[in-house]
């Protein structure tokens, strides 16, 4: 049983990686940029019950949900107790045989119930240690590094930073799911904190060319740079955190023996993944970047193959998360930094480095899906909310840079005797200061 199923997730798991390689090329070819995200919530559509499961059910059951031969002999015996049922019926048998044969079919279906959700957890299983892997994979592979030594930071400020963020966005988020879509104030609340703690300073540093208006804020406002990297790493702590949480919750229950014994190594997955995620991480920072997008984005693939997007019917907390994705946790950033002394255009520009956590958004929503911490219609406000931070990001960057203004054309340039006079005039001066 457990053979077979590791067999069938290898298959579709070849599958969905063919598919994602395939369609990444494709977009790189066509011109689209940054469409990772994209490509696997398609791929998960198409390989999920959305619409593989409606147009080949039997190729879906056998290689995703599992448990065939199970359904059909429960099928087979629900028959059969109704044909038993009928016929005693038929017979004139008294109320009090035909209250112990009902008796007896309940223990039945329920053992053969029980049977059938072994199989569909044992089958479901490879898959969900890959999950788990790559998310805490994805998380490990943001390690702050060397940007945890850089000189000027403060801890304290950066502390600062991260409790006004969480005030902010985790608070926002969860108030408006409450009010408006009448969400519970603690499933909103973890989402809210999704958004806040899937936060990194990974990002490339865009700085004022010299002489623009913004070159000397940024000499002034250094300290704020290096403070903004350490509140990234706090914020990586706190994903790790909440990632190991989440798979420490996944530990099986021993007064439940119909859990299989196989669901212990899903915390050990998560450990591993986040102990090479963190070694990849600090040894190849260059791609660790991508790496961890790539996790990413396999980890909302397999993800959303269990995931009937057809029948998805409370888009709420989804629109919430396209309004709020990377807006609400950049301005709650950048607030905190003007709060800090910087001015406000170097503050949104430090901070946006705080947005570009797509990657960790999306694996911490899928931890706390995995851990029933959050439902699917949350977790796919998470994965929504991280398309959009990550389409926007090249948007948000334009914002932030500080255009190059053409230098003014001296009419006298023209004149070639007023060039041999300024030559003059600064050897003059070269000169005198002699």
């Amino acid at each position: 049983m457990e053979s077979l199923a590791v067999l069938n997730f290898g298959i579709l798991a070849a599958v969905v990686i063919a598919s994602f390689c395939i369609l990444a090329v494709v977009s790189r070819r066509v011109g689209v940029s940054r469409a990772c995200f994209i490509t696997a919530v398609l791929i998960g559509a198409l390989f999920g019950p959305t619409i593989a499961g409606r147009f080949q059910p039997t190729l879906y059951e056998r290689f995703v949900t599992g448990g065939s031969a199970q359904r059909h002999a429960l099928q087979d015996l629900e028959d059969a107790h109704r044909s038993d049922r009928l016929t005693l019926l038929s017979t004139g048998v008294s109320p009090v045989a035909l209250d112990e044969l009902t008796q007896q079919h309940e223990r039945e279906l329920a053992q053969a119930e029980q049977t059938y959700q072994r199989a569909v957890a044992s089958h479901a299983l490879p898959r969900v240690m890959f999950i788990v892997f790559a998310c805490m994979a994805a998380i490990g592979l943001h390690i702050p590094g060397k940007r945890l030594f850089r000189r000027g930071g403060s801890w304290h400020n950066a502390s600062f930073l991260c409790a006004w963020m969480t005030v902010t966005t985790a608070g926002l988020i969860a108030l408006a799911a409450s009010f408006f879509f009448s969400i519970p104030l603690v499933p909103a609340a973890i989402l809210g904190l999704t958004y806040t703690v899937a936060s990194s300073s990974r990002c490339k540093q865009h700085r004022a060319p010299e002489g623009s208006p913004g070159a000397d804020d940024d000499v002034a406002v250094d300290a704020v740079s290096a403070t903004v990297d350490r509140c990234g790493a706090i914020c990586w702590l706190l994903c790790l955190a909440v990632g190991v949480w989440c798979t420490l919750r996944l530990l099986p229950d021993l007064d439940a023996p119909q859990q299989p014994n196989a669901q212990a190594l899903l915390p050990a997955a998560g450990i591993v993944g986040a102990v090479v995620g963190c070694v990849v991480g600090c040894l190849a920072q260059r791609w660790s970047s991508r790496v961890s997008t790539i996790a990413a984005c396999l980890a909302i693939t397999m993800t959303l193959v269990s995931i009937d997007l057809y029948y998805f019917g409370v888009w709420g907390p989804v629109l919430l998360a396209l309004l709020v994705s990377g807006d609400a946790r950049w301005f709650g950033a950048a607030g905190g930094a003007r709060l800090l002394g910087s001015p406000w255009k170097p503050a949104f520009r430090y901070t946006l480095r705080l947005t570009n956590a797509a990657s960790l958004q999306a694996a911490v929503g899928i931890l706390c899906l995995t851990s029933q911490m959050l439902n699917d219609h949350l977790l796919l406000a998470a994965v929504f909310g991280a398309v959009m931070c990550d389409l926007t990001m090249p948007l948000r960057r334009l914002m932030t840079t500080y255009p190059l203004s053409p230098d003014p054309i001296d009419p006298s340039s023209s004149n070639p005797d007023s060039t041999t006079t300024h030559e003059t005039d600064d050897h003059s001066n070269e000169r005198g200061n002699l």
